[in-house]
């Protein structure tokens, strides 16, 4: 189908939850309320708190890949995502762009929406229909400058289908392609259709810092990296990754290994320990 326009003039049409996020001073105050549909006397669950100081973007690294920042609040029981995602790019094409393309697959399933799009704290106007957001830059970006974007975005993680790992399946939800990324640009933006066979994605190697806070304890995180503190948070930072995905469970076991000075983990489900192993030794 065609993009339907969607014109920014606020960040929500009813009160923001928490303020606007401006980049280089802090990661929002959070105060995201999920409301999955409880039980006729309880009351729908809600966080409060106030996430950890983001210090100001440092420079470009030297080979100005893209800069995911991200922090991620999990409703694992209510499977209910809300996200601030803040992603410095670099122009390393020949083209002045006036717009940025990006790919947000959730979009293609029900459940994903976007409460703002920001740059220098200012909120800008985008497209989105099926898997395409279109970016409306308000000035020209010329090859080698930068821009920082920052939105905020949630998600109602839907019901896995077939064979796509992305959704809810048994004790276990799958978060693939689930964050807006910027795509490629050669010649004119590269972003494919969905297909039946193959994939229709393409990637540029980018830098990734995923911070996750889960609404219950005990929830154990599969990811693309491994875990750090970071205050509330728990952080994953991977770089020069094609993407950033995870799975999470409050069935995961975990076994690990170090080989050639680099830790490998296993995960698995109660009852298939020699199985986990036998993953962890092949790997």
């Amino acid at each position: 189908g065609g993009r339907g326009k969607v014109p920014l003039v606020s960040a929500s049409a009813t009160p923001s939850p928490f303020p606007p996020f401006i980049p280089g001073t802090s990661t929002a105050t959070l105060a995201y309320a999920f409301p999955p549909i409880p039980p006729p006397d309880t009351p729908p669950p809600t966080f409060e708190y106030t996430a950890t100081p983001l210090p100001p973007p440092t420079s470009a690294s030297p080979n100005a890949r893209t800069q995911y920042t991200m922090y991620v609040l999990l409703d694992y029981q209510g499977n209910q995502l809300g996200a601030d995602e803040t992603i410095r790019y670099t122009n390393q094409t020949s083209t002045t762009l006036n717009e940025l393309v990006l790919a947000v697959e959730p979009n293609l399933r029900d459940g994903f929406s976007i409460e703002n799009i920001m740059l220098n704290g200012n909120q800008l106007n985008y497209d989105l229909g099926g898997q395409w957001l279109t970016v409306y830059l308000p000035q020209p970006l010329a090859p080698g400058a930068q821009a920082t974007l920052s939105m905020r975005f949630r998600i109602d993680i839907p019901a896995k289908v077939k064979d796509a790992p992305y959704g809810v399946d048994v004790d276990q939800v799958n978060l693939t392609d689930w964050y807006p990324f910027i795509v490629p640009y050669l010649d004119g933006w590269i972003l494919h259709d969905p297909s039946s066979v193959g994939e229709h994605l393409v990637y540029d190697a980018a830098d990734f810092e995923v911070n996750i806070k889960t609404a219950e304890p005990g929830i154990v995180i599969a990811a693309s990296g491994l875990e750090e503190p970071n205050g509330e948070w728990t952080r994953y930072r991977i770089d020069g990754a094609r993407t950033f995905a995870f799975s999470v469970s409050d069935q995961f076991q975990i076994v690990d290994a170090v080989a050639g000075g680099a830790q490998i983990r296993s995960y698995y489900y109660p009852g298939y320990a020699d199985q986990g192993a036998a993953i962890l030794n092949a790997a």
